[in-house]
């Protein structure tokens, strides 16, 4: 094969690879925000419902401390239902998965460009990204065949 058009397929790999490493690390880095933003409030706004039933602090005040209780648990209720409903977290592991699948296929593209590429070990390294890269897709398919599936019931 020409070595100025294998110069051009190691380019492109390589480019494709670091690009594709980037865009999923900052897609994990912004649904572990997302997971935080989700979580964090239910665990502080779970505390807060147990504390404000639990005071004891006249009969005066049991009607205001229900009534606080019901608001506190109605968000709770909304977080944990859209939580649920965008699959913030498993989306995340998944993002995470495939990064470090990605940061693997780098380090071995690493050290098969410095023994000395071949054509073979190109097109196999490019099979192995698609693979990963495929992974992403399959999973929307999925969520989107459930989705299709759940609506024709």
């Amino acid at each position: 094969m020409n070595s100025i058009v294998m110069e051009e397929q190691i380019k492109i790999l390589e480019y494709s690879i670091n690009d594709n490493k980037n865009k999923y690390t900052n897609q994990r880095k912004y649904m572990f925000r997302l997971v935080k933003w989700y979580k964090y409030p239910l665990v502080i706004l779970s505390a807060l419902s147990t504390v404000i039933l639990g005071l004891q602090i006249g009969d005066e005040w049991i009607q205001w401390q229900k009534n606080i209780a019901l608001i506190v648990m109605a968000a709770i209720t909304l977080l944990t239902t859209l939580f649920t409903f965008w699959n913030i977290e498993e989306y995340w592991l998944q993002n995470k998965v495939i990064e470090q699948q990605l940061d693997v296929l780098r380090q071995k593209f690493a050290y098969e460009k410095a023994k000395g590429l071949t054509t073979e070990s190109i097109d196999a390294l490019f099979g192995e990204l698609q693979s990963i890269i495929g992974q992403q897709h399959s999973y929307w398919q999925s969520a989107l065949d459930d989705k299709v599936e759940v609506n024709s019931d």
